[in-house]
């Protein structure tokens, strides 16, 4: 599933195509994938003549504003995107909404191998249809994610780190690649997956929160990661994959130590650890 990188990177490429641009009509070929409203001719009633406006990130939420009433909330899950392709491409299999734009040559098609993904119109900053919105923990490129708040998040609950830091009211946008990676310090003794947060030293803290900010401005500037049927737009991967230091290298050595990564479960994922850099 695309993590915090990879719905920030959709939104950075998608803005300069769709901003500013009206649409005429949509097609729905797939209704399911339109979770709210439930009447879809209520959908293309609301959207239809509007303008799509600023395109913001919420964790592993893209909201696209549409008119001045309305967003635009996509949840892409495993393989969900975004492309712009002509109105005679449309026949294309998986191809479940297209959105026809005013003047434009190429339309905007949403596109989702396993329907997975999910979709909803909703008035601006009213996610009550969304639980997974709507209960959103702190952003880690938000204001609000400060030491100071990720300390207190830490120290007041009694959890396994890897699966605190999952918790999407907690912090929101971190998946299992880059909960891995953070709990990896360069050059210095990191994390055990399974250390219960309140234990954790002020340097232990310290030295997630830098990681957390550096393994996403990482894989932002490389394009983000890429697992399985995930792509962007064209069918464009991103690079970060190649620079994971834990993350699917299950018997690899550490890139500290040269120890073989082990890979355990915790909190019911699939968790790489090295068990000389992360002792418990």
């Amino acid at each position: 599933m695309p993590e915090l990188p990879e719905v920030e990177v959709v939104a950075r490429t998608l803005a300069p195509e769709i901003e500013g641009k009206t649409i005429t009509d949509c097609d729905i070929y797939w209704p399911r994938i339109i979770n709210y409203p439930d009447d879809k001719e209520e959908f293309k009633t609301l959207i239809k003549g509007q303008t799509f406006g600023r395109i913001r990130r919420t964790g592993k939420y893209l909201r696209i504003e549409v008119g001045e009433h309305y967003e635009l909330v996509v949840h892409f899950r495993m393989t969900g995107k975004f492309q712009m392709i002509k109105p005679e491409e449309r026949e294309q299999k998986h191809l479940h909404l297209f959105f026809h734009l005013e003047k434009e040559e190429e339309g905007l098609a949403y596109i989702d191998v396993r329907k997975f993904g999910d979709i909803f119109l909703v008035p601006k900053g009213e996610y009550q249809q969304i639980k997974g919105l709507y209960h959103a923990g702190i952003d880690p490129l938000s204001d609000a994610f400060t030491l100071e708040a990720l300390q207190e998040r830490l120290s007041s609950r009694k959890r396994h780190i890897k699966a605190l830091l999952l918790d999407q009211s907690v912090f929101t946008g971190l998946g299992n690649y880059i909960c891995d990676e953070v709990l990896w310090f360069d050059g210095e003794q990191g994390v055990h997956p399974q250390r219960l947060s309140h234990t954790l030293t002020p340097r232990e803290q310290e030295g997630i929160y830098r990681r957390i900010l550096e393994v996403i401005q990482h894989s932002i500037t490389l394009g983000g990661n890429s697992f399985r049927d995930f792509t962007y737009g064209e069918g464009v991967k991103g690079e970060f994959k190649r620079m994971l230091k834990l993350y699917a290298r299950k018997g690899e050595p550490c890139f500290n130590c040269g120890t073989p990564i082990e890979r355990i479960i915790v909190g019911g994922r699939s968790t790489h650890y090295c068990p000389n850099c992360q002792r418990l």
